[in-house]
């Protein structure tokens, strides 16, 4: 068969998949494959779990060698060479605390891993319904030159049969150009969003963003009393800060085990060699020495200043929480007032174009029959333009806010 086919098949593939569109949900479900800082965060959250493996063990043993160059002597010969090793003995309980210490750190290094995709995702929410805004006004606008096609038409018609001018067929056709100059300028203002979203999932900044969702009024599954303390338990960077004080309640655990003595165990072996004027009894036995030792912390003050030190750790983060919420829920207020804000209108402006509609069905009926009400036919397929763009931009508001909510949990 070849590769070629093979190779065609698969590149035609791709193209017919880029070409079907993309839904918001495929941007997001990008963010943790794709997005650069994800990973970095992911690859630092790693490097900390490393860290638990390389507490909790024993100390590495003490060797130590000496050589006399002047032997000592003694009555069983001279020493000349000491070779020993020591072993300290820290308690079972500071071992466990120095791992949980840096189990605890790992953990709040994890939940900046969500708090960057929440962040990410709000990115892409925002950026996306931009270019559905502007899609979406391209096609109204698309459709509105297609009623000046037909007002044209029938402009035509009226300037045969003696009820109009060539004047209406000129302001139609000026209309329908200062339309298409819109779909220009709504074509180039997407370019920002776009690479706003490609530049989160690592795509190629030019890359065209096809969108195959359609949105009705945002709905908004939340009950606004219980956001706050949904809040405090869900989202990441409340469970971030909780880990942070846990950091510290835990290095509070090991500063207080290290107040305690440490204790040790060693051995020395020291060479002797035997004598040559003289036989005593063992002559040139060599000396084995067991000892112990044992560490004092008598300079009280570091870890007092680090008891301190963590517990004004722990109250500004307990400050900065409270900081945090309170942010938060004044962002979600206003996030509410919004989509109330676009519910309102919503239901106004589509009331208000179908008057609008009836009004113009009548018009166009009247300039048929008669040829005139033209300036004013006019004028109200320029107010359905922008009460079609009014009502869609009401769709997106609703979203936008409901996006908002959704940043906190």
């Amino acid at each position: 068969m070849g590769y070629k086919p093979i190779i065609v098949t698969v590149f035609l593939f791709f193209i017919i998949w880029e070409s079907q569109g993309q839904s918001l949900d495929y941007f997001l479900n990008e963010i943790e494959a794709k997005n650069l800082n994800v990973k970095l965060l992911e690859q630092e959250y790693e490097v900390a779990l490393e860290r638990v493996g390389q507490v909790g063990q024993m100390p590495d043993p003490t060797v130590k060698v000496g050589v006399m160059p002047l032997p000592v002597e003694t009555r069983l010969g001279p020493q000349w060479a000491r070779f020993g090793v020591q072993q300290q003995l820290p308690r079972k309980a500071q071992l466990q605390a120095e791992q949980a210490l840096e189990q605890s750190k790992a953990a709040a290094k994890y939940d900046r891993i969500a708090v960057a995709e929440l962040d990410l995702s709000h990115t892409i929410k925002t950026n996306y319904y931009l270019i559905y805004e502007l899609e979406k006004s391209r096609t109204i606008l698309d459709k509105s030159i297609r009623l000046l096609d037909v007002l044209e038409r029938l402009a035509l018609a009226n300037m045969e049969s003696g009820k109009g001018s060539m004047v209406d067929v000129l302001r139609i056709q000026l209309q329908r150009e200062v339309l298409e100059e819109r779909k220009t300028l709504l074509d180039n203002k997407k370019a920002a969003p776009q690479a706003t979203i490609n530049q989160v999932i690592r795509r190629p900044l030019a890359s065209r963003i096809e969108l195959v969702d359609s949105l009705a009024l945002a709905y908004l599954p939340y009950e606004k009393d219980s956001l706050a303390s949904l809040i405090r338990q869900a989202h990441p960077m409340f469970k971030s800060l909780k880990a942070q004080q846990a950091v510290s309640t835990q290095a509070m655990k090991v500063n207080a085990l290290s107040k305690k003595s440490v204790f040790g165990v060693g051995m020395d072996y020291i060479v002797v060699t035997k004598r040559k004027d003289a036989n005593p009894k063992y002559n040139g036995r060599d000396v084995i020495m067991p000892h112990a030792s044992v560490k004092v912390p008598l300079n009280r003050k570091k870890y007092e200043a680090k008891d301190r030190e963590e517990e004004l750790n722990i109250a500004l983060l307990e400050v900065k929480k409270q900081a945090v919420l309170e942010e938060y829920l004044v962002n979600v207020e206003k996030a509410y007032i919004q989509y109330k804000e676009a519910k309102i209108k919503l239901e106004a402006y589509k009331r208000q174009r179908k008057t609008l509609e009836r009004t113009i069905d009548l018009l166009v009926t009247q300039y048929s029959v008669t040829g005139k009400g033209f300036d004013e036919l006019l004028g109200l397929y320029n107010d359905l333009v922008v009460y079609d763009i009014k009502v869609l931009k009401a769709i997106v508001l609703s979203h936008l806010a409901k996006a908002e909510i959704e940043r906190f949990f």
